[in-house]
C-alpha cells in the first residue's frame, strides 16, 4: 500500500539527522556580514501586545530606505522567549494580526512589509513594490541590488537580525516562515542565514523558471540573458542547497495530516486561500491524566483545581489537601496541541501561570516530576501509566461528581470512563486532508477506521473509536 504524510515531527527529525548537504558557494548579491547585524531601528507605536517599528533597509537607486513591520510580545512570562519571523505573500503586507496569533502562543514574532509600504500605504523612503513589473525585468549585474528579490531577501534577514537583538529573544531558537511568495523568500533566505533553527515555506519554493505560472510568462518575455541571470540570482532553487536548519514544505502535495488537536481558524483560512476544501475525520481517542510525584498524598483533583494550579491560582499543595509545600508547574511547550487543548479546556482560555517550566514532550515531564516531589505535569496516559516515580491522580469533573481515574482495571487507559464521557480529559485525535479522499487515500483511510486499523491503535496503548 502506498505510503502517507508522516507526522510533522517525524519529517523535522528525518531532516535534522540527515546528512547535511555539501556546501554550496552561491551567496547571491547580498551581503551577508552587513545583513547579520542589528540594523537601526525606530520604535512606534504600542497597543496591546503589538509594537510598530521602522528600521534601515537596503539603498534603492543610491537612497536609503526604511522597512516597517509589526513586533508582537508574549503578554507574560519572563523570557527569552523563542521568535518566528513572518514574511507575507504577493499581494499582502505587514499582517498585524499574524503577530498576535503567534505571541499568544508565547513567541516574539516579527511582520515585516516586503513591498515599500508603510500601515497606510507606501512610505516615501520604501524599497520597489511587490508587483510582476518590479520582480521581473531587464537588468544587469549592477542593477542586481535594485531589484526586488534583492531587497525583500535583505529585509527579511535585517528583521531576522533585529528580533535576535532583543533581550527579550532567544536567538538560539528563531524560525521563520512564510506565504506564497513569502515562502519563496522563506527559501532564499534559510539558504543564506544560516541562524534560523527551522524555516517552513507555505505553498511557495522554487524552480520558477521550470514550472511556474511565471516559466511562460514573466520570465519568457525577458531576453534570454536576463532570464538567466534572473534565475541565477533570484531563483530559490539556487539557495536550497545551503539550507542547514530543518525545513519544512506545506505545498499541499501530502495526502494527509495528523493532529491531536482540531484545525484552528487561522489554519482554515490557509486551506481556504490555496483553494483546498478541508475533510477532518477523528480517527483515534486520546485519554490525558494529570500526574504527580509517587509520594505526594495528593491522589484527586478537581479539573477546576487543575486549572487554577496552572493559571497560577493555586500555587500551594496544602491549597489541595497536600503538605505546606510550593507546587511546581511542569508543562508541554507552546507549539504543543496538548499545550492548547489544556489551556482550552481546563484552563478555560487563562493564560498558563509564568512560572510554568516548558518540556518539550511527555517522556520530559514524566522524567522531571520523578525527581520532583513537589511537581505536577500532565500528558497522555498510555506514556504515564509505565513511568517510573510518578502517580497519576483521579479527576472529578466538578466538585460533586466523582473521582474518576483514567486507567481501566489492567493499568492501562480505560476505554469506557472516555465512552461514557465521565472522565473529563480526553480528546479527538484527527487525520485532515485537502478535500475528499478517493481511490487509494480513501482505502487507506477506511482501512484506519476499520478493525485492522483501530486494533493497532489499542495496541499503541490509545483508545479506539466507539463501535457504532
Amino acid at each position: 500500500m502506498k505510503k502517507y504524510l508522516l507526522p510533522l515531527v517525524a519529517l523535522v527529525l528525518f531532516h535534522a539527522c540527515a546528512t547535511p548537504p555539501k556546501s554550496v558557494s552561491q551567496r547571491g548579491p547580498w551581503d551577508l556580514a552587513e545583513l547579520k547585524k542589528t540594523p537601526a531601528a525606530e520604535w512606534g507605536l504600542r497597543t496591546g501586545l503589538v509594537q510598530e517599528v521602522y528600521y534601515q533597509g537596503e539603498p534603492f537607486h543610491g537612497k536609503p530606505t526604511r522597512i516597517f513591520a509589526y513586533l508582537g510580545r508574549p503578554a507574560e512570562g519572563q523570557g527569552p522567549f523563542p521568535a518566528v519571523v513572518l514574511v507575507h505573500g504577493g499581494g499582502g503586507k505587514a499582517f498585524r494580526d499574524w503577530t498576535v496569533h503567534w505571541a499568544k502562543r508565547g513567541y516574539v514574532a516579527l511582520a515585516m512589509d516586503t513591498a515599500g509600504c508603510g500601515p497606510a500605504g507606501a512610505l516615501p523612503d520604501g524599497g520597489p513594490n511587490q508587483d510582476d513589473a518590479n520582480k521581473f525585468h531587464e537588468f544587469t549585474d549592477p542593477d542586481a541590488r535594485d531589484m526586488w528579490s534583492y531587497h525583500a531577501v535583505a529585509a527579511v534577514a535585517r528583521g531576522h537580525s533585529l528580533l535576535a537583538s532583543l533581550p527579550e529573544v532567544d536567538r538560539a531558537r528563531i524560525g521563520i516562515t512564510g506565504i506564497s511568495w513569502g515562502g519563496y523568500l522563506t527559501c532564499i533566505v534559510a539558504g543564506i542565514d544560516d541562524r534560523f533553527k527551522v524555516a517552513v515555506p507555505v505553498y511557495g519554493c522554487g524552480f520558477l523558471g521550470d514550472n511556474s505560472a511565471w516559466r511562460d510568462g514573466s520570465l519568457a518575455r525577458l531576453s534570454r540573458a536576463t532570464r538567466a541571470r534572473w534565475l541565477h540570482l533570484f531563483d530559490p532553487s539556487q539557495y536550497l542547497g545551503g539550507v542547514r536548519c530543518p525545513i519544512l514544505f506545506l505545498n499541499g502535495t501530502t495526502d494527509f495530516a495528523n493532529s491531536s488537536r482540531p484545525m484552528e481558524p487561522e489554519e482554515k483560512v490557509q486551506i481556504q486561500a490555496a483553494k483546498k476544501q478541508l475533510f477532518e475525520v477523528p480517527v483515534a481517542l486520546d485519554a490525558l491524566s494529570v500526574v504527580v510525584h509517587k509520594d505526594n498524598p495528593v491522589s484527586v483533583l478537581t479539573l477546576t483545581q487543575v486549572g487554577k494550579i496552572y493559571s497560577g491560582y493555586i500555587n500551594n499543595w496544602k491549597q489541595v489537601g497536600g503538605p505546606d509545600a510550593p507546587i511546581v508547574r511542569y508543562s508541554r511547550e507552546s507549539s504543543s496541541g496538548t499545550y492548547s487543548f489544556v489551556k482550552d479546556e481546563v484552563l478555560k482560555g487563562r493564560d498558563y501561570a509564568s512560572d510554568c517550566q516548558t518540556m518539550s514532550g511527555t517522556s520530559e515531564i514524566a522524567e522531571v516530576v520523578a525527581r520532583d516531589k513537589n511537581g505536577i505535569g500532565y500528558g497522555g496516559v498510555a506514556y504515564f501509566a509505565k513511568a517510573p516515580g510518578v502517580k497519576i491522580v483521579s479527576i472529578k469533573k466538578t466538585d460533586i461528581a466523582p473521582e474518576i481515574s483514567p486507567l481501566g482495571p489492567n493499568g492501562l487507559p480505560g476505554f469506557q470512563v472516555v465512552y461514557s464521557h465521565s472522565y473529563g480529559l480526553f480528546r479527538p485525535l484527527y487525520v485532515y486532508a485537502a478535500g475528499q479522499p478517493e481511490g487509494e487515500k480513501k482505502t487507506y483511510l477506511d482501512w484506519i477506521l476499520g478493525p485492522d486499523g483501530q486494533k493497532i491503535v489499542e495496541q499503541v496503548e490509545y483508545i479506539p473509536l466507539p463501535k457504532k
